[in-house]
């Protein structure tokens, strides 16, 4: 097994949908603590690939967590942050669009790549730009 390779393979078959991801909250930008929009696209992109996901994560109406895999016995574990959050007159100028999008698609790549070894969690983290909702993910 080469697990570069195996990276690889599983960043292009997911390629499509990240860049899709992207556009759409790219074309929607939402205000710190408003990402209503973003947050159910990305909820609704995770479960459609088969992640478990838990929303209005610690108690935040606009956040989530999804597992996109959980091993038996994890010889470590992985946290992936996907923010989506935009700035005021500005939009997306920060790119947590990107990268969000991005973190989805990383999480599915080493879940696959990873096989049985890693749990990988993709954390869905909004109002980054304002009081930086993932402290109170952390907690």
């Amino acid at each position: 097994m080469n697990t570069l390779e195996d990276l690889k393979k599983a960043l292009k078959a997911h390629e499509a949908q990240a860049f899709q991801l992207n556009y759409t909250i790219a074309d929607d930008p939402e205000l710190s603590g408003e990402e209503y929009h973003a947050c159910q696209h990305y909820v609704d992109l995770c479960r459609s690939l088969g992640m478990e996901v838990e929303e209005q994560f610690t108690g935040q109406p606009t956040a989530f967590r999804a597992v996109a895999h959980r091993a038996d016995k994890p010889v470590f574990k992985m946290a992936l942050l996907a923010e989506y959050d935009a700035l005021p007159e500005i939009g997306h100028g920060c790119g947590h669009n990107l990268i969000a999008a991005m973190s989805v698609g990383a999480a599915l790549a080493f879940a696959k790549a990873a096989g049985t070894k890693a749990t990988v969690h993709v954390y869905g983290c909004p109002a980054e730009e304002t009081v930086g909702s993932k402290v109170y993910m952390s907690c």
